[in-house]
């Protein structure tokens, strides 16, 4: 039994002010589903699946979902394994973040992420508040106090130029790493900042004593996929998000009264 009220995003929609639901894998593409959500009062649904599921891709695009990104899944054994240096900058210095550091990580990402991923390219959302998720995420994984989350910062010529951080997570026996949020400010690309940053991520993941590491890139992000190809990474998965407004006219009225307000 699946409880619709779980799938609710209180972030989200607290951020765009409409009733927004996130649904996750095939089991949930279901259109008593989506009824139920709609008799809610849902406004919108962001759905993600794996890619391989062609049909519920095709199944919820009639029903009016929009494919907004791709992203591919890239999977580090960290057992079985080298780790690749020669893609590195030892110009670069990789250290832990600091909470003095937070004004320039989220300059950084406002910089970087200014349209980009799945919220940036539909174009009923508000890009001020589609950059404050990056923001967000930023913010709260380097003041995060669980110790779960492991938060790199990278300097170049004295200055901070890059971060990523990842998540510890736990499956049955196995300890692995998920990476969160990384970027590069765009006067430091092509100094091997990034793979630099991934580099030490999978040293740290070494001692830590992951099974594997593993992060997901845009398919159109050229560069970050062929960070993760060059350093040993094989693609695991990929998955879709599409994105579904149920009560359009009503989020047009909202939107233009936000408009005349400003």
């Amino acid at each position: 039994m699946i409880d619709i009220d779980a799938l609710g995003s209180e972030l989200d929609s607290s951020r765009f002010g409409i009733k927004i639901a996130k649904i996750r894998g095939i089991e949930n593409c279901k259109i008593e589903i989506l009824e139920q959500l709609k008799s809610l009062g849902f406004q919108m649904i962001i759905a993600r699946i794996p890619s391989k599921e062609i049909r519920t891709i095709g199944f919820l695009e009639t029903q009016g979902f929009r494919i907004k990104d791709i992203q591919v899944t890239y999977k580090f054994s960290i057992r079985s394994s080298s780790i690749n240096h020669s893609f590195c900058n030892p110009g670069v210095l990789v250290r832990d973040a600091r909470a003095e550091d937070l004004s320039y990580l989220l300059e950084m990402a406002t910089e970087c992420f200014q349209d980009y991923g799945h919220y940036f390219a539909d174009e009923n959302l508000d890009p001020a508040r589609c950059i404050e998720i990056y923001q967000d995420w930023t913010k709260r994984a380097l003041l995060n106090s669980n110790h779960n989350i492991k938060f790199f910062v990278a300097e170049f010529n004295d200055e901070v130029v890059g971060f990523l951080f990842l998540k510890e997570e736990k499956m049955k026996n196995s300890t692995y790493a998920v990476g969160g949020v990384g970027a590069v400010r765009p006067m430091s690309q092509g100094q091997r900042v990034f793979p630099t940053l991934v580099q030490c991520a999978l040293e740290w993941s070494k001692k830590q004593g992951h099974e594997w590491q593993e992060h997901n890139a845009l398919v159109y992000n050229e560069s970050v996929n062929k960070v993760f190809t060059n350093l040993g990474f094989c693609i695991s998965g990929s998955q879709v998000t599409l994105h579904h407004w149920i009560f359009h006219e009503q989020f047009q009225t909202i939107r233009e009264n936000n408009d005349s307000i400003q």
